[in-house]
């Protein structure tokens, strides 16, 4: 049995990080639309840490690991892509 791997932190700090540039957006400190951007960006990098580590756990090898973590990406991506053809 392998070493088992750290908590996964992903969610709290791409959850601070982008609150920290939605208030930044709010105040005016930088423009709007670079905060989405930011913020779709992080959310979809922690979709795919999460779904990396969601078979880390179990034992899964690299190959698996990728696997998840582009499925993920690219469900996140799907998501996106909607919520732009709905507005």
């Amino acid at each position: 049995m392998g070493a088992k791997p750290p908590p996964l932190l992903t969610f709290p700090i791409l959850l601070a990080i982008t609150l920290v540039i939605i208030i930044r957006a709010t105040i005016g400190v930088i423009p709007e639309r670079a905060a989405l951007v930011a913020a779709t960006i992080l959310a979809l990098v922690g979709l795919a840490a999460t779904g990396a580590y969601a078979v880390i756990l179990p034992g899964a090898g690299p190959g698996g690991t990728l696997l998840s973590a582009a499925f993920a990406l690219m469900l996140g991506l799907f998501i996106v892509l909607l919520k732009v053809l709905i507005h």
